[in-house]
């Protein structure tokens, strides 16, 4: 008697199990796609497969079809999208319904297709008439924090420490920062206006310096590139003052600074909050930044990691840019707001204290910044 009810009992027709990946296969809502840990709108979500899915990378001639591209970017999503236990390979497994080496297929295959991106979508050329336009836009709203004197700064720098789970295990002396962690420095160029990413260094030991990574870009290399006659970046007490590169005045630790230096350092600093705008966008969404989960055994290991970051500030500007083409109000000031809620943080911490010299060239012209600035406060 026993035995007929088991042999019943497993001849009874079961539903198959639902795995948590299965709502890409129909319409879905915002609520889903957010507890589903993609952290994109539903319609961003789609104009991403949309740019993704006719790569070669997603076809092959096998008898075995891969996953549809909805589902494989969905992992690397979810995979970029948290860090820590969250973001194991058994985790992201388990709630797509595939194995741990799909992951992995999934992750490079997303990888290959977002690279090939790049220059489409992290560039600057003011001789494009769609740069032209972002550049109208961003000196603007630039001259709207200051003053039209001001209009020539449309770019900001800053860099910000990406940390590693353990010590590397390949020159791991290198990468101990500051604040006694192991990091990657990435520095990025944005547009203020908008937190659009137009240059950027990543990949860097934490234990150099802003202004020695700052050398390494290509804005530094050739300012020609991006900056006409009178224009300039706008930076951090820690990056060299230049005529093409504007820094705030530091705090001598002999006397008081200067009203005129205050009201300055205060202007600047509306324009120059955006880059911390940007890391916590960046952390704030790409979660896995916050706690880099690779293990830096060889050169190999690390250029992983580079193109890891890479795919991060490619998927930046791409979310970026299909929200202003929906119309979708801006998701970057909610993902930054929750990752200053952590306490993540965003820039390098600088000290202010330390002498501050005048008479090289950007801080003469620094200075003329400064009396265009006041004269207009005053009329």
């Amino acid at each position: 008697m026993r035995w007929r009810n088991c042999v019943t009992w497993l001849l009874v027709t079961r539903l198959p199990v639902l795995h948590n990946s299965s709502f890409l296969k129909s319409g879905v809502s915002t609520t889903i796609l957010k507890h589903c840990k993609l952290c994109v709108d539903p319609d961003v979500f789609a104009s991403l497969v949309a740019k993704l899915e006719n790569h070669p990378v997603f076809s092959n001639n096998s008898n075995n079809p891969q996953l549809p591209v909805s589902v494989q970017l969905a992992i690397f999503l979810n995979g970029v999208g948290h860090y820590g236990n969250g973001a194991t390979t058994e985790d992201i497994a388990e709630w797509a319904g595939v194995s741990i080496g799909m992951v992995y297929n999934c992750y490079r295959r997303v990888m290959i297709a977002l690279l090939q991106l790049h220059d489409d979508v992290i560039h600057f050329d003011p001789m494009e008439p769609e740069d032209q336009e972002e550049w109208d836009r961003v000196k603007r709203w630039v001259e709207s924090c200051s003053c039209s004197e001001w209009r020539g700064g449309f770019l900001c720098i800053d860099g910000s420490p990406f940390n590693l789970f353990q010590k590397p295990g390949w020159h791991g002396e290198g990468f101990y920062d500051r604040k006694s962690r192991y990091s990657l420095s990435a520095q990025v160029i944005i547009l203020p206006h908008n937190l659009r990413i137009v240059d950027y260094v990543i990949g860097v030991p934490s234990s150099l310096h802003d202004s020695n990574i700052f050398s390494r870009t290509r804005i530094y290399c050739h300012p020609e590139t991006f900056l006409g006659a009178d224009e300039w970046i706008w930076a951090d007490s820690a990056y060299p003052s230049l005529p093409w590169c504007v820094v705030p005045f530091k705090r001598l630790s002999t006397e008081s600074m200067p009203d005129t230096h205050k009201i300055f350092n205060q202007h600047l600093s509306k324009i120059c909050v955006r880059s911390e705008h940007v890391y916590g966008s960046l952390k704030g969404r790409f979660q896995s930044l916050c706690d880099m989960r690779f293990q830096i055994q060889n050169q190999h290991d690390l250029e992983f990691a580079n193109m890891w970051m890479r795919c991060c500030l490619i998927l930046h500007n791409l979310i970026l840019e299909i929200e202003e083409d929906l119309g979708i109000v801006s998701s970057n000031n909610e993902y930054m707001e929750e990752a200053e809620m952590w306490g993540v943080p965003l820039i390098h911490e600088q000290d202010d204290d330390g002498e501050d010299f005048i008479g090289t060239p950007g801080q003469i012209f620094r200075s003329r910044l400064v009396e265009c600035l006041i004269h207009r406060l005053r009329t």
